[in-house]
């Protein structure tokens, strides 16, 4: 029983010494962009995603954003089209997904299974983080 135990340890210890270097390897921006946006836009970020083609138009390639502003990543513009406060013409409806209102309802979804909901302000704060953090990576990518 004991070797179990210590068996046991030994292998939660090596497990959780990896986390350290595995959250090096990637943000969470760069996490967040993979799950919200390289369908379309690819996972280079340059319009190749798998879903491109069921667009009216290319997604732009986003490692240009800055080139194509002057060379100023236009942060307020970007998070405007995440959060749905800017139109897009890309999708039929004329609208890229708002990811503000998904992330918004996923936050007070799972912020309690049991049915408690968070105050708006905190879903706020979430909400907003998660944004911010796909805009950091965005600009971390500009060539």
């Amino acid at each position: 029983m004991k070797f179990i135990r210590q068996s046991l340890a030994a292998g939660i210890f090596a497990a959780l010494s990896t986390i350290p270097a595995l959250a090096q390897d990637t943000s969470y921006g760069e996490r967040e962009y993979m799950a919200s946006c390289a369908s379309c836009h690819g996972p280079e970020a340059k319009g190749q995603g798998n879903f491109a083609e069921f667009l009216n138009a290319d997604p732009p390639d986003l490692t240009q954003l800055a080139k194509n502003n002057g060379g100023k990543f236009p942060f307020n513009k970007i998070y405007g089209i995440i959060d749905g406060r800017e139109e897009m013409t890309v999708h039929g409806s004329g609208y890229m997904p708002i990811w503000g209102s998904r992330y918004n309802a996923e936050v007070t979804e799972q912020f309690d299974p049991f049915g408690a909901r968070p105050n708006e302000a905190m879903v706020e704060r979430i909400v907003r983080g998660r944004i911010l953090e796909l805009l950091f990576f965005l600009a971390s990518i500009q060539e």
